[in-house]
């Protein structure tokens, strides 16, 4: 290779983070408006009860669990012309935006007919979230390669353009369904809003499509023996549920995503009836981000320096001590609220930084170790718990609002229900840092190696 041609390569890895740092920027519009607003919007505008929506969205989270079990083996075998990842990670933004244009369509009907255009709508934006992430998973170890140092700089800009959309969207999303509630337009302002951030994030998705064409090529060999898109669902699963270190992943991952879509489904009814004014969801949304991005920068260095088990161990109970406090004394203090939630996100960006290579790691062991290439599918498994988190929150929501005796419009016991916030994640985050001390033993310098092993390996099979 020439000394050009070895520039413009050194050039385009380190451009590539950025690309997917621009990207991870963009994707976060797509779904915040359904993320933050959509069972305040339901509960207050539409006449369905909390518990209803509770028990729909229960059923479609269900249905979101079983597609999410199976997403990942469906991109792992998948190899088009266009590539095996490429091709989801463009057209499932434009499922996922239909989605949540449904959920807030709000039709002139009965409240069974909305709902059933709820459940729908959920539906259409969870399920192909799934194959997203994967397809994205995938997509940014083909463009790392093996090199650990290239997989954590990818993963960190990923985390770090998430955040910085919270920004973002945080000082956005509020003030401009507000301005749109002031106008006379015929759709309503959620809506609307949802449409123009849908916008923004299908021109990220045709961006990272575009950029790493050179990476997801088509593979004639796909389905040669030991290659991903040869193995069968039943070795997949066979294989992951053998590996203890990615069941002890997906447990951790479990109890944290429950905490984490439990406290973010009340919060906007936090702050409404505990803070005394919705606005202030904007502020802490707009602080968390900023927070959460410059933690996302210097989270790296400590990242690297402590490995990825301390990096759990401290995320876990960093996150769990400032739930404690939050618990005991934000009731009526929205200020410490917000506060206390953006330090939350320094102790999470440490093991943000790492993102899916916890469990790439052991997928690379697994893989040097059996012959067998599970890695998409095991690194699929992170969805699972995403899931589970937001099965949990429906239920975990509704009881929250009875224990308050919450009527719509109405929350007369504001300190049980800030109680019961702050404490039930401290728990669940605590359990988390215990198992990940006791049970994690995966060897990173092992890990790197298997990767480089399985790379060399790899190369060989396709030159011959």
């Amino acid at each position: 290779m020439s000394d050009q041609a070895q520039q413009e390569q050194t050039d385009q890895q380190k451009r590539l983070p950025w690309i997917f740092f621009i990207y991870a920027i963009s994707g976060s519009f797509n779904t915040v408006v359904a993320m933050q607003y959509l069972s305040i919007f339901v509960t207050e505008y539409t006449g369905i009860t909390a518990a209803s929506l509770a028990s729909v969205l229960t059923v479609a989270r269900f249905l979101d669990l079983g597609v999410s079990l199976f997403s990942g083996a469906i991109v792992q075998k998948s190899n088009t012309k266009t590539g095996a990842f490429r091709p989801w990670v463009l057209f499932c933004p434009l499922v996922t935006w239909a989605g949540c244009v449904i959920c807030f369509i709000n039709p002139n009907l009965s409240a069974g007919v909305k709902l059933m255009f709820i459940a729908v709508g959920y539906c259409m934006t969870h399920f192909p979230m799934n194959f997203l992430t994967v397809a994205q998973n995938g997509l940014q170890t083909k463009v790392a390669g093996s090199n650990p140092e290239a997989r954590l700089a990818i993963a960190s800009r990923r985390i770090q353009g998430m955040q910085f959309a919270r920004i973002i969207t945080s000082a956005a999303t509020l003030p401009l369904i507000n301005t749109f509630m002031a106008t006379d337009l015929p759709l309503n302002a959620y809506l609307i809003v949802t449409i123009l951030f849908g916008v923004i994030s299908f021109a990220g998705a045709f961006l990272i499509y575009a950029q790493t064409k050179d990476y997801d090529l088509y593979d004639p060999n796909a389905k040669s023996a030991g290659s991903a898109a040869s193995v069968s669902i039943i070795t997949m699963y066979t294989q992951a549920l053998k590996n203890p270190t990615v069941v002890l992943l997906m447990v951790v991952d479990i109890l944290r995503m429950v905490a984490m879509q439990t406290v973010a489904s009340c919060a906007a009814y936090y702050y409404r009836y505990s803070g005394g004014d919705m606005n202030y969801m904007t502020v802490a949304g707009v602080a968390a981000g900023f927070v959460g991005f410059f933690s996302a920068l210097l989270a790296t260095p400590v990242a690297r320096k402590i490995g990825k088990k301390m990096s759990s161990i401290v995320s876990g109970f960093t996150a769990g001590g400032i739930y404690v406090f939050m618990g005991l004394f934000c009731d009526g203090n929205p200020l410490l609220y917000i506060i206390l939630t953006s330090a939350i996100t320094i102790g999470l960006a440490v093991v943000g930084a790492w993102g899916v290579n916890l469990y790439l790691d052991a997928a690379e062991i697994q893989l040097y170790e059996t012959g067998i290439d599970n890695r998409p599918f095991i690194m699929s498994l992170q969805n699972v718990p995403i899931k589970l988190g937001f099965i949990a929150s429906g239920p975990a929501l509704a009881w929250l609002l009875a224990q308050a005796r919450y009527e719509a419009g109405v929350m007369p016991d504001t300190a049980v229900f800030v109680r019961y916030l702050g404490i039930v994640p401290a728990i669940l985050y605590a359990i988390s840092s215990v198992l990940v001390m006791v049970g994690y033993r995966v060897d990173e310098a092992r890990a790197a190696e298997c990767a480089e092993l399985n790379a060399k390996a790899m190369a060989e099979k396709a030159a011959n």
